[in-house]
């Protein structure tokens, strides 16, 4: 499993978010500008609306830029055992211990990527190899680590 790879794939996608959920801000603020010019006074409500969008869409972007930091700090080496930038196989399928919402396909292989805070993430963390957890009343084993 090629990590330095993975990890390049994954800040590429989480760039491509950003810069997309850029754009929907500008758009959204444009429209801000064209709903003042349209309506004069009777615009408030409307550009109440658009406000509170515009605020979600930049909490959205602080998660964005907290995720892309997160993951250039990510471990490039194998571990020995589950820690944070591991990937891992289990029964389940790959899981790259990273950040969450993104799945990548990398060498022929479907690979999740799970936040620190999953508990997913919480029954791997510190196992080795051929070492049993249990999430969810089922047990499974930790087949490789990367």
């Amino acid at each position: 499993m090629n990590k330095e790879g993975l990890s390049q794939e994954l800040y590429a996608i989480l760039e491509d978010k950003l810069e997309q959920l850029r754009a929907l801000i500008a758009q959204t603020r444009s429209s801000n500008v064209e709903t003042k010019s349209a309506m004069g006074d009777k615009y408030e409500t409307g550009a109440e609306m658009l406000g509170q969008q515009i605020n979600q869409l930049l909490l959205r972007e602080k998660v964005l830029l907290d995720q892309i930091h997160e993951v250039k700090g990510l471990p490039k080496g194998k571990a020995s055992r589950i820690e944070r930038g591991a990937v891992v196989r289990t029964e389940m399928g790959y899981f790259y211990l990273s950040t969450s919402g993104v799945t990548i396909k990398l060498e022929g292989q479907e690979i999740t990527c799970i936040s620190m805070d999953s508990p997913l993430s919480g029954a791997l963390m510190g196992k080795h190899c051929g070492e049993s957890f249990s999430l969810r009343d089922k047990t499974y084993t930790v087949l490789e680590i990367y």
